[in-house]
């Protein structure tokens, strides 16, 4: 449950990040499958195998993230990063381009503010 944030090796920064920059291209890479497929699976007479078969690769990909991270940040910090902003991205708009760039101010501004209660 919790993170040991302040006591991280040197090395481990490096890591999360090329790891997540490997996770964000083939996510870039597959945008417009899976885009399709979390807008309307059952559009353009798509199989039930493709659909299962894109949503494992994303939530096996979330999986890998999330794993990853909880061990440094802890489970309440990371799933509030990953989950909050896109909640709140998705309330104000529908296009996606929108959502990102609100999810990421959103994630800026709660880094950099970085009060708690």
């Amino acid at each position: 449950m919790l993170g040991s944030i302040l006591t991280i090796e040197p090395l481990q920064p490096a890591s999360l990040a090329a790891l997540y920059a490997v996770i964000g291209a083939v996510h870039w890479l597959a945008r417009r499958p899976l885009l399709a497929v979390s807008g309307d699976p059952e559009a353009g007479g798509r199989s039930v195998l493709v659909v299962s078969a894109w949503d494992f690769f994303f939530f096996l990909s979330f999986g890998v993230v999330v794993a990853s991270s909880v061990s440094i940040a802890g489970v309440l910090l990371v799933l509030t990063f990953l989950i909050v902003p896109a909640v709140i991205g998705s309330l104000f708009s529908m296009a996606v381009r929108r959502v990102v760039l609100c999810d990421w101010g959103v994630g800026l501004l709660a880094t950099v503010d970085g009060r708690s209660g």
